[in-house]
């Protein structure tokens, strides 16, 4: 709930730091030492984690990696991490966060150390270019559909803050295109028939209109 207030955006599913970053904490007295480790893991490699702090061996084909060699010290975290949720795919890293939005053809880039709350997206910044570069081919390579998907993906048109509709006006993403959890003001004019009942406005979940 706490990034509805800090970036307007209105439910979970996100690569947003406040979406996606969370706590993890393991503890097995006489197993694992106590401390911290400074790196990046994902839900996807606690099962395989779990599994060969088990003493067992992993599933064919079981996706995600052990992470048991880190936390009896043996080796380093890894200093990125891939996100993928809803169709998005997203790279981090200790200074940055980078987006790609395989159903619109969006990007989006955050300094992590400038601006942990991600407020400021900077991928179109000059300065960034080399960044977007090589971060899009590290993406591209960890996953081969993202090519092919990203490049043919739709313009999303430019999102208003705000939509207008008359009595009995409908209007769908054609005119208003939708952004899963971004939030807007929808003003309306509606003219009241005496003992009338019903909803004032309805929202069609299938061509995201109202």
């Amino acid at each position: 709930m706490e990034q509805i207030w800090v970036i307007m955006i209105i439910h979970k599913g996100t690569h947003y730091e406040r979406s996606s970053h969370v706590t993890f904490v393991i503890w097995w007295p006489g197993v694992l030492k106590s401390g911290r480790i400074d790196g990046f893991t994902s839900h996807v490699d606690l099962f395989s984690t779990l599994v060969e702090l088990a003493g067992s061996s992993m599933p064919e084909g079981q996706e995600g990696d052990s992470y048991y060699r880190v936390l009896t010290g043996k080796e380093r975290a890894p200093d990125t991490a891939i996100i993928e949720i809803l169709g998005n795919t997203a790279l981090v890293t200790k200074d940055y966060k980078y987006g790609m939005y395989r159903q619109f053809r969006e990007t989006d880039l955050y300094d992590s150390n400038k601006d942990p709350d991600e407020f400021y997206n900077i991928v179109d910044s000059t300065e960034n270019k080399g960044i977007v570069k090589d971060f899009t081919e590290y993406l591209y390579r960890i996953d081969s559909t993202l090519i092919n998907e990203y490049e043919n993906a739709q313009v999303v048109k430019e999102l208003p803050d705000e939509v207008t509709l008359s009595h009995g006006e409908i209007v769908v993403d054609i005119e208003f295109p939708y952004f899963g959890g971004r939030s807007f003001v929808v003003n309306t004019s509606i003219k009241s028939t005496e003992h009338a009942e019903g909803s004032l406005l309805t929202y069609y979940e299938g061509p995201h209109g109202f």
